[in-house]
C-alpha cells in the first residue's frame, strides 16, 4: 500500500468515524419538557435536529434563522425554537467556510399551535439541507436526540 493511499484512506476514516463535535446542552429536564411536544398557545414550535449518525461527527454547523445566527448544531442534537405563526426560513452552513454560492434556504409556514419538524442533512461537507417530517417521525427522531437550548424569536 502506498504512502498516498493509507493518508487517504485514514483521512476518510476520520471524516465518516471521527471526534463527535460537541455543542453544549440543556438540562436533563429542560430536554424532557420539550419532548412533550406542549405548544404555548397561538405559538409555533419548531423542532431542527440532526440525528445521530457518522459521516459528518466531526462538524458542528451554525444554524441562521431569518438571517440571526442562534447557535451550533452537532450531530445527535437539536433546537427547539419558538415562533409566531409565519413564514419563516432555515439555513445552516460551517460556521468559517466562505461558500459561493450562498447555501440554499429552506422556506416553510409554521401554524398556529403545531409543531414543525426539520431533519438536516449535511451535503458536499459545508451545506445542510432541511427537509420536514411528519409528526410521527419527527417525534421519533428529537426523542433519541439531546436539547441544545429552546430559543423564543421575538
Amino acid at each position: 500500500m502506498t504512502i498516498a493511499r493509507f493518508f487517504l484512506i485514514a483521512s476518510l476514516t476520520l471524516f465518516f468515524c471521527g471526534c463527535l463535535a460537541q455543542t453544549p446542552t440543556a438540562s436533563k429536564q429542560d430536554d424532557l419538557e420539550a419532548k412533550q411536544f406542549r405548544i404555548d398557545n397561538g405559538k409555533s414550535y419548531i423542532y431542527i435536529v440532526w440525528p445521530s449518525g457518522l459521516a459528518g461527527g466531526a462538524l458542528a454547523l451554525e444554524i441562521n434563522v431569518n438571517g440571526k445566527i442562534i447557535g451550533k448544531i452537532s450531530r445527535g442534537k437539536y433546537y427547539l425554537v419558538v415562533s409566531e405563526p409565519k413564514e419563516t426560513n432555515f439555513v445552516a452552513a460551517l460556521p468559517l467556510d466562505k461558500l459561493s454560492p450562498p447555501p440554499p434556504i429552506t422556506y416553510f409556514s409554521c401554524q398556529s399551535n403545531r409543531c414543525k419538524y426539520l431533519e438536516g442533512n449535511i451535503q458536499w461537507g459545508a451545506v445542510m439541507l432541511f427537509r420536514e417530517l411528519d409528526d410521527e417521525k419527527g417525534e421519533k427522531i428529537i426523542n433519541s436526540s439531546s436539547l441544545i437550548r429552546k430559543i423564543v424569536l421575538e
